[in-house]
């Protein structure tokens, strides 16, 4: 491992998330607004970027939680064996979580979370080290919770906002709850019910919407706001300001029909691939980093997700590849 270069990897992405969260700030001109845009899940809100070096950190932002917790888990598992192991094994975690809190999202929370647990898994190996095994599993409880308060919290606070009617702490976990679990179920009936509505299909325009992100808003003005499932859920009604959990099969329904569901063997092969990167000794830190956003977005946003996920994979590769130096061989002649 090149050090220096897990170092500069490491750095680069806590950077630029201070930048960015600072950029996001002045964008949005005052705390009051900051907290609407942060807490309250104003999504109509949208930051305009002024300058070119605002416009770059915008873009790198998109790169940067990846990376912070591809480093971390680098840094924490091998710790003992670089030369700064107090740094990597307990400053960069600590570093990493603090950042993690100023998304504000309680899933980026819940994200960081398994990125730790996974860690300390392949750092201490369960079979080796039974007496950490219930350090382990507590942690990982400890985070389950912290996702459900912090999202009570913020329902409550999103109420109070909106002007609707306020909710106590376990009237909002119970709310948040219900708004999580089983809303999956109950898109893909939507999808059936529109079918069966005689509703016409989308042939793949929602899929193929994913790619209109690689295209930069100033080379192509008209560009939409919203696409992807956007489409699909606003033509069954839902406001274009949210995204319901459609769910790969829901959407493949709503653009190919009962066919379409066929493609999903595809989807599990490409899910199965990956999964086989927690085997490399270079590649399951992307595995460790990226598995959680991976799955639980393409089960929620469908492909718009998934592609959201996957598309700076390239970048990820590049920067694992620089971190982990090549062995040379040396070979002895006769």
């Amino acid at each position: 491992i090149s050090e220096p270069m897990l170092l500069l990897s490491f750095l680069f992405a806590v950077g630029v998330m201070l930048a960015n969260l600072f950029n996001e700030y002045l964008s949005i001109g005052s705390w009051e607004l900051f907290y609407q845009y942060k807490i309250a899940r104003v999504y109509l809100v949208t930051v305009e970027h002024t300058s070119i070096f605002a416009k770059l950190i915008g873009f790198a932002s998109e790169l940067t939680l990846i990376i912070l917790f591809m480093t971390m888990s680098i840094g924490l598992v091998n710790g003992s064996k670089l030369r700064h192991s107090f740094f990597w094994e307990k400053v960069a975690p600590i570093v990493a979580f603090i950042l993690t809190l100023t998304t504000m999202y309680r899933g980026t929370i819940l994200q960081y979370g398994v990125v730790l647990v996974l860690s300390l898994q392949y750092k201490y190996n369960w079979k080796l080290a039974q007496k950490l095994r219930g350090q382990i599993i507590r942690l990982g409880i400890f985070f389950i919770l912290a996702f459900v308060i912090y999202g009570a919290l913020r329902t409550s606070l999103n109420n109070s906002y909106w002007g609707e009617e306020q909710l106590g702490f376990v009237d909002s976990v119970f709310t948040m709850l219900t708004n999580t679990l089983g809303t999956s179920l109950i898109a893909g009936a939507r999808c059936i019910e529109y079918l069966n509505a005689g509703n016409p299909l989308f042939w793949g325009e929602s899929i193929i919407q994913m790619f209109y992100s690689f295209i930069p808003r100033s080379i192509w003005l008209d560009k939409p706001t919203q696409y992807g499932i956007i489409t699909l859920t606003t033509a069954m009604g839902s406001p274009n300001t949210t995204m319901d959990a459609i769910t790969i099969p829901g959407e493949l329904l709503l653009n190919f029909d009962f066919l379409g569901l066929l493609l999903i063997v595809l989807v599990g092969c490409i899910f199965g691939l990956m999964e086989k990167m927690r085997e490399s000794n270079r590649f399951r830190y992307l595995y460790i980093a990226s598995l959680s956003p991976l799955v639980t977005t393409s089960m929620w946003m469908s492909f718009t997700g998934f592609f959201a996920q996957t598309k700076h994979f390239p970048i990820y590769v590049i920067v694992i590849a620089l971190i982990f130096r090549k062995k040379k061989t040396i070979r002895i002649g006769k």
